[in-house]
């Protein structure tokens, strides 16, 4: 087994946000093979929420920018939003539009969800199941991050555009957890959050990484929460070091050994994952084509496989052994890890996914 040619900041963000963004990205398509009605259902229910957010007086790009379609799904699915926005305030027209549109939305659109709450909806969210990362994108990102790292030290600084920036990681959920705003009556009125608890119930098994995670992510929750409500306001340190550690635990750290090992691993998983996604476009394509295929004598795996091995990336990888037997390889990785990922326990990756080669 090969051994990683660098370890540095740059390299070790890489590892982090690849990893994190796996878990979602393998959950995304295993919920659409399993659950494909539903999932086309939650499409449909995402574009009449954006309907309405518009009807409420907001714009297509507000929307986008401000992460209301985000904010939506969270308030719907978990009854709290748990976006990561700290630092972030609305302009008073856009807070006017949130306080009165979240409570709407949630009424008009939670008993529809509800019947829909398959069992990724457990551990992730819906709007994380709905959007995902742009792969292609994400490959093209990660090689040039990859070629970047080869030209530095461990300690040496890095500067902030080199790194890969944007990519979806999941928010994990948990049915033993839950955030539970407590409000007070003080200075500031009746209905004024003063505290956030986290709810543990007794009666739901998890294990001590599902405790992990959901410990860290209170963290943030909170620390967002208090910036917004506490008392400190900008003398308040609290919050700023309770999201700081919390960050770099996103930015440099992994739930236990990564799962890539390997430096060409990133572009192997990647590719496989490009692969799978081309495979059934392709396959859907034409078998919704009214008219036969007479271009082409290939079968849609061996044409998906062709376009990825000329998109493969050639920067921060040898790229000299990659051939169609390779990208076949890293399909089929994917394809199996697809088709074994469970829903039933703790979203993890088991083995070293490095392993799919180019060989």
């Amino acid at each position: 087994m090969s051994e990683k040619r660098v370890d540095n900041t740059l390299y070790r963000h890489v590892a982090s946000i690849i990893n994190r963004a796996l878990f979602l990205e393998y959950a995304i398509r295993a919920a659409k093979d399993r659950f494909p009605e539903e999932m086309q259902r939650l499409s449909e229910l995402d574009l009449e929420i954006r309907k309405t957010w518009i009807e409420l007086g907001l714009r297509e790009e507000e929307i986008d920018a401000e992460d209301f379609m985000e904010f939506a799904w969270d308030f719907i699915q978990v009854g709290t939003t748990l976006t990561h926005s700290h630092g972030r305030i609305l302009r008073p027209t856009l807070k006017e539009i949130f306080d009165r549109g979240l409570p709407e939305i949630f009424e008009k659109f939670r008993p529809v969800v509800e019947k829909l709450l398959i069992a990724p909806a457990k551990h992730y969210r819906i709007c994380d199941l709905l959007k995902g990362n742009n792969i292609l994108s994400l490959l093209n990102d990660v090689s040039q991050a990859l070629r970047d790292a080869n030209s530095y030290e461990m300690d040496d600084d890095i500067f902030v555009s080199k790194f890969i920036k944007n990519v979806r990681g999941p928010i994990f959920l948990h049915p033993a957890f839950r955030h539970e705003p407590i409000e007070y009556d003080s200075e500031g009125g009746a209905g004024q959050i003063g505290a956030l608890a986290l709810i543990v119930d007794f009666n739901v098994p998890f294990s001590e990484l599902d405790l992990k995670r959901q410990f860290r992510e209170f963290q943030y929750q909170y620390a967002k929460q208090r910036a917004i409500y506490g008392n400190g306001g900008m003398h308040d340190l609290v919050p700023h070091q309770l999201i700081n550690g919390a960050l770099y635990e996103d930015f440099y750290g992994f739930d236990g050994e990564d799962p890539i090992i390997r430096h060409d691993g990133f572009i192997n998983v990647l590719s496989g994952l490009y692969c799978y996604d081309r495979f059934h476009d392709i396959q859907s394509a034409r078998q919704n084509s009214k008219s036969k295929r007479d271009d082409s004598t290939d079968s849609p795996l061996e044409e998906a496989i062709k376009e990825t091995l000329s998109l493969y990336p050639d920067r921060g990888v040898d790229k000299s052994n990659v051939n169609l037997r390779g990208i076949r390889k890293n399909y089929e990785t994917a394809r199996k890890r697809i088709k074994e990922y469970s829903f039933d326990a703790v979203p993890q990756l088991v083995g070293d996914v490095g392993k799919a080669v180019d060989e």
